[in-house]
């Protein structure tokens, strides 16, 4: 499991930019995927990926992106259906959890098809990639302590 630390934070931080949207200008699939291809091409040239290693991993998060988008989609639906609830003036509490367990199945799911993608990326890359893969992400776990 400590091979994907890093590849796990890549997708971690691709589901935290779709769930959030950028700072500047309105989030769009187009912008959240330019970036998340721009990370990859980024971390696999560090690896010295080879062309074959490259496309394999663009497929593994090709497949993964548009569950990420229809996430990020139902969440700003949720968050609407939230704030109509709130404006009642009797809250709907059992629905209120209802769109919370929705949510958290939602993200599950998505968490879950995330994991086997990293599973799958860490089979495309080498021994010596994974093992720069872990060096980087217990590096920057002594950076954070």
């Amino acid at each position: 499991m400590k091979n994907r630390n890093l590849i796990v934070a890549a997708l971690g931080a691709t589901a935290f930019v779709l769930l959030c949207g950028f700072s500047c200008g309105r989030p769009t699939p187009e912008r959240a995927k330019r970036y998340v291809d721009m990370r990859i091409d980024d971390a696999l040239e560090d690896l010295k990926a080879t062309p074959d290693q490259k496309t394999k991993i663009h497929g593994i998060v090709d497949g993964i992106f548009p569950d990420a988008v229809a996430l990020y989609q139902q969440h700003k639906q949720t968050r609407v259906e939230v704030t109509n609830l709130l404006a009642e003036d009797k809250v709907d509490a059992p629905k209120l959890h209802s769109l919370a367990d929705e949510r958290i199945d939602a993200f599950r799911a998505f968490v879950h098809k995330a994991i086997d993608g990293v599973v799958a990326a860490h089979d495309v890359l080498n021994p010596a990639q994974r093992a720069e893969l872990v060096q980087k992400a217990r590096e920057r776990q002594k950076d954070e302590e």
